[in-house]
């Protein structure tokens, strides 16, 4: 899919294909886009008020500040290098309370208007979302084992605008910011995806961020990048199969891992994907 197309999306199959779907996109006329929102948001004894938000002014600095010390609070409790603690935080009310006041936060404010600050905003957007998800079904075994159309469904808000995941991946962040380093930073509670960061994303430091998730992705995570043959074979994740355009086509998918390798891989390697796995990425 060509992320420069505001027609279309991809959508996600429980066999982890994803196909071209309809986009639904907002019109800069619409009536959110001219709403006010308020939100009031309670983190580590703090309250927090955004409002007036309209569509020429974000949420204040303040705000966001606060919500991002919450969440780095609440992932460095829950987020390890082996997964989320999902039990664990089920068990704590007030931090399960937490999140899902983070959830709302993003429902009900708009995104800043610096570039990498809007593209952090959305990215904690997705990410506070998708674990939102899961901690409402939670124990489950996986995003797909919780709903089939778990990425599908309309059953997130954000700014406002009730929404699927894949309308706020595919039709809002891939085609407005062309980053794509994002498929490293997202991500869908899966074994094979790339793990989510402890701490929330921050627009002064998010294009060392993106550049160090990608490393650490290509280089490090088992579902990511595997040399086979002796080099002459590359395995790489269905990531970079579902997503080739974003990376600049098929046959530039070695260059591009290559530019974040330790190690390169041989230019004229065979490319295969590896199978994903859909496991919930659940601390072990």
């Amino acid at each position: 899919m060509n992320p420069s197309r505001q027609t279309t999306s991809t959508s996600k199959t429980p066999a982890g294909v994803f196909t071209p779907a309809t986009t639904r996109r907002r019109s800069p006329g619409s009536a959110t886009s001219s709403a006010a929102w308020a939100c009031v948001w309670l983190v580590s004894g703090w309250l927090v008020l955004a409002a007036g938000v309209t569509s020429t002014g974000a949420q204040p600095p303040r705000a966001v500040a606060a919500v991002a010390d919450g969440l780095e609070e609440l992932y460095q409790r829950y987020v390890t290098g082996d997964g989320v603690r999902y039990a664990a935080w089920q068990a704590n009310a007030g931090d399960r309370r937490k999140l899902g006041q983070a959830a709302q936060f993003y429902a009900a404010t708009r995104a800043p208007a610096d570039r990498n600050e809007s593209l952090a905003w959305h990215l904690n957007a997705y990410n506070v979302w998708v674990l939102e998800l899961i901690m409402r079904v939670y124990p489950v075994d996986g995003p797909l084992a919780a709903d089939e159309e778990f990425f599908e469904r309309r059953s997130i808000t954000v700014t406002g605008r009730q929404m699927s995941l894949n309308e706020l991946e595919h039709g809002m962040i891939r085609p407005r910011f062309k980053e794509p380093r994002i498929h490293f930073a997202v991500n869908c509670a899966a074994a094979s995806c790339p793990p989510l960061h402890p701490q929330p994303f921050a627009g002064a430091t998010l294009d060392r961020t993106l550049d160090r998730l990608t490393r650490d992705f290509v280089n490090r995570h088992p579902h990511g990048v595997r040399s086979q043959r002796g080099g002459a074979v590359v395995a790489l994740s269905k990531i970079f199969e579902w997503y080739a355009e974003d990376f600049g086509g098929e046959q530039a998918l070695v260059n591009y891992v290559n530019q974040y390798r330790d190690q390169a891989l041989a230019a004229g390697a065979e490319v295969t994907f590896l199978d994903y796995d859909w496991r919930l990425n659940a601390a072990r």
